[in-house]
């Protein structure tokens, strides 16, 4: 879970420098209610859902690190979330959120792994076709492992990412290798393959095989 750039109130701060061998960021938020900023595939998060919110969404990370020698760098994030899925039709739902990430950076190599736990469905009905949308899940994992590499301009890189979720017994991958041009400090270009396949069962579905381009540029 990552600092949200929305309208409610927030808690940030650094324990020692980025030049430090030794440190710790962290964060604090609250919002009465979520979405005004905020974005997710239809059906996927409750904020998709017309005139339905997040409500009284709190959200804290700690994210210490540590530097062995000159070229490696250790990342270590504990994350958890809790907020009231405010759906029109249905009762106020709880839904509780933990997570842990790592990353270590050695010179111009980095890797990252990623694990979110969710207690309780901010849906109350299932999304996914094949599955009885009557029967919503009760707890989902997430997880996402990746790396990227940089020689001079260019950067390849490579994320998995799979989502779990019960007693639905339904799984989603993601396999998302790119890579990226630097045009010049502020400007580059990433190119994105993602292959995206559903698992019901025993059947295996392709639910999406694209290529993207993303612009990114700093002012």
């Amino acid at each position: 879970m990552k600092l949200d750039p929305n309208v409610g109130i927030s808690f940030e701060g650094d324990l020692g420098h980025p030049t430090d061998r030794m440190g710790l960021k962290f964060f604090a938020q609250y919002f009465i209610i979520d979405g005004v900023t905020n974005y997710s595939l239809p059906g996927r998060d409750t904020i998709s859902i017309t005139d339905a919110s997040r409500r009284n969404y709190l959200v804290g990370r700690v994210e210490p690190f540590v530097k062995l020698g000159e070229l490696t760098t250790l990342k270590l994030g504990l994350s958890g979330g809790f907020f009231q899925a405010d759906i029109p039709g249905f009762d106020e739902q709880p839904v509780g959120r933990i997570a842990v990430d790592g990353t270590v950076m050695v010179e111009n190599f980095t890797a990252w792994a990623e694990y979110t736990h969710q207690f309780g469905n901010q849906l109350e009905t299932s999304p996914f076709a094949g599955t009885d949308p009557d029967v919503p899940w009760q707890k989902a994992d997430w997880m996402m492992v990746g790396g990227e590499y940089t020689y001079q301009r260019f950067t390849v890189r490579y994320n998995f990412n799979l989502g779990s979720y019960m007693p639905i017994e339904y799984k989603e991958t993601r396999h998302v290798p790119g890579i990226a041009v630097a045009l010049d400090e502020r400007l580059f270009v990433l190119l994105e393959l993602a292959v995206a396949q559903r698992h019901n069962g025993d059947e295996t579905t392709l639910l999406d095989l694209s290529l993207n381009l993303t612009i990114h540029g700093k002012v």
